[in-house]
């Protein structure tokens, strides 16, 4: 509500605006490179917070003291997912607790991802990977990164240019997969026209203004 931001205390990237995101919908920002699209969806991920106006989250505002709380219901899935020199469990779970439940429940996770031919059972979680992430095409790596989101239980999942480095038949993979979520609020950053057609909601940004379009 009120939305604005500067980084300059200058000049507003985003001026006054109001912003309704419904739960559970799949909603696309589009506009050109330096309107402001990642701005707003820093901000609306806590991770910019001089900002003017007020956020509500569940229809509770967001504060100082509740921020930590509304970013551990979040997500993030960039435009290219760079994997830890460790096990692909640590790389999901950020941890080492190899317990059973945990590592069944990865295991279904990559299976939902399309990844049960390369992970199949623990001792493929538990084997340690390169720093280069040569074990792995692009396609493969923003899976394991959606995994990761989805392992969050988040309630709301982020996603940056999500299939900008894919070709036509991982892209279309992966937005099937995203598509398929279910109990979950997508929020997606792209200049990809194919993908906004996917969007219940389209916002785009120009001026310091976000625009309802669809």
């Amino acid at each position: 509500k009120d939305l604005s931001f500067s980084y300059d205390n200058k000049n507003k990237i985003l001026n006054k605006n109001f912003l309704k995101i419904n739960k559970n919908r799949f909603i696309g920002f589009i506009g050109n490179s330096g309107s402001g699209k990642t701005t707003l969806v820093r901000i609306l991920m806590g991770l910019l917070e001089n900002y003017q106006g007020s956020m509500f989250f569940d229809e509770v505002e967001i504060t100082d003291f509740n921020n930590q709380i509304s970013r551990s219901s979040m997500a993030y899935l960039p435009q290219k997912v760079n994997l830890l020199p460790t096990t692909i469990f640590e790389n999901i779970t950020f941890s080492q607790n190899f317990q059973d439940k945990q590592i069944h429940e990865v295991l279904n996770l990559l299976k939902d991802c399309k990844l049960d031919h390369i992970f199949k059972e623990k001792k493929d979680l538990i084997k340690e990977i390169d720093d280069k992430n040569s074990n792995f095409s692009v396609g493969e790596l923003q899976r394991i990164g959606l995994a990761r989101c989805l392992y969050l239980k988040p309630k709301v999942i982020f996603l940056d240019e999500p299939t900008s480095a894919l070709d036509g038949k991982n892209e279309k993979q992966l937005m099937e997969m995203i598509l398929g979520l279910e109990n979950v609020t997508k929020i997606m950053i792209t200049h990809n026209h194919n993908l906004i057609k996917n969007c219940d909601d389209v916002f785009k940004i120009s001026n310091g203004e976000v625009i309802k379009i669809k």
